[in-house]
């Protein structure tokens, strides 16, 4: 879990005891953590985003710290893996618009491959749709919201092809 409290915890619900439960790690952040997810196929790595413009990746075998991170020019309001590209993290960046970007975590290699601005508030909410196979239109589709002028854009990212 995660919080304006600033602090990361993850318990082991196999051995939680109900009657004081007890996180077997506990991060602590600068500031408040908005956002965990889990890799989709590989079940050792998780990614924890703060309000204070960073992402983390850390490794379930060793909580103590994070393993890497990159900076993204904004606090981190929401990530989305590509449904089938593994490598893909689409993120709504509060004051730094959405971004796409290319995650080889066991390499700790980020880029940075999309930055899209057309939005007039705060980066709020992204995801993922692809395209029916009977579609025409190749790649996927993005749907990204923006929080104080209520705007959503659905759009399609121009992905390199070796991504």
């Amino acid at each position: 879990s995660g919080a304006d409290d600033c602090t990361f915890k993850v318990w082991d619900m196999r051995i939680l005891d109900a009657e004081a439960p007890f996180p077997i790690s506990s991060k602590r952040f600068e500031m408040g953590v908005t956002c965990i997810q889990s890799h989709p196929r590989d079940t050792n790595l998780v990614l924890v985003g703060s309000y204070d413009e960073h992402v983390y990746l850390f490794d379930r075998r060793n909580m103590r710290r994070p393993t890497s991170d990159f900076g993204t020019g904004g606090g981190l309001w929401r990530m989305k893996w590509h449904p089938e590209e593994g490598n893909l993290l689409l993120l709504a960046c509060m004051h730094n618009g959405f971004q796409i970007w290319d995650v080889h975590a066991t390499a700790s290699h980020f880029e940075r491959l999309i930055h899209y601005e057309n939005h007039a508030s705060l980066a709020y909410g992204a995801d993922w749709s692809l395209c029916s196979p009977h579609s025409s239109l190749p790649g996927p589709v993005v749907g990204t919201a923006s929080f104080y002028d209520h705007k959503l854009c659905v759009w399609r990212p121009n992905l390199p092809s070796n991504t």
